[in-house]
């Protein structure tokens, strides 16, 4: 039976002047030793749970507020400050760490390759015999080489996308992967996101505010995803709407 897929982490990196960051100090400033504890907490219990999003509910804040040991009504005030600084997104009922989840997206991309090269590692009996048999085979090198040039052509011919999201599948497709699996379930008309985003990023890739790179196209995806989730109930971001610049640093 195939272990199941891990989707958290068992912990995060602590940066030694972590208190010292504007935002930080603001939290320190306003709530004390109290808000730092807590902040730190959130990203203990975020980064435990699945995707690195825990949900923001009543149950959940009194039961957080129990694990913590300070009031709900204190817990709430923290969290929404955070929010507020941009430490913490919060998107319906769900809360999050857009720069602990980006930190996580290679932990999480090097464990599907893993995964992928660990089931491509076991040849199957048959797989055995039939290389042995092609290997005293002098014409099998022959056709085998033919079959390789065939799908190297079919594969360069794949690798000139048109549109954003197809450069992305090629070139993010691990970092994507998780994308998706963290958003494609909140958002309600995908394929509508998908080409209102390849149609926009295409006007701005014209007007020379973004480049047609998937380094850049990745936050600026992310950066459309947030914006049509607050908006979803329209189908279209409103205030992203060719507003684009160069893509948002987090």
């Amino acid at each position: 039976m195939a272990r199941p897929k891990k989707l958290n982490a068992d912990y995060f990196s602590h940066d030694a002047d972590m208190r010292n960051d504007p935002k930080i100090k603001a939290l320190r400033r306003k709530y004390g030793i109290q808000g730092y504890a807590i902040w730190n907490m959130m990203l203990e219990v975020l980064t435990d749970a699945d995707f690195f999003e825990y949900e923001w509910t009543t149950l959940n804040i009194e039961l957080l507020a129990g694990d913590f040991d300070v009031e709900p009504k204190i817990l709430e005030e923290v969290i929404d400050y955070c929010v507020m600084l941009k430490l913490i997104q919060k998107e319906e009922d769900l809360i999050f760490s857009e720069k602990l989840q980006e930190r996580f997206e290679s932990l999480l991309s090097k464990r599907n390759r893993d995964r992928k090269q660990k089931e491509t590692a076991k040849p199957t009996p048959k797989t055995e015999k039939k290389e042995v048999f092609d290997s005293e085979k002098p014409q099998s090198k022959v056709k085998e080489s033919k079959v390789k040039e065939s799908k190297v052509k079919e594969r360069e011919s794949e690798l000139s996308p048109s549109r954003a999201f197809e450069l992305l599948k090629i070139e993010k497709s691990e970092e994507l992967n998780i994308f998706e699996m963290q958003n494609k379930k909140q958002v309600k008309q995908w394929q509508d996101m998908i080409d209102n985003f390849n149609d926009t990023v295409e006007i701005e890739i014209s007007k020379g505010k973004i480049d047609f790179e998937a380094d850049q196209l990745l936050p600026r995806l992310r950066k459309w995803t947030r914006s049509w989730l607050r908006n979803q109930t329209n189908h279209q971001p409103e205030t992203e709407k060719y507003t684009s610049t160069a893509p948002e640093r987090f």
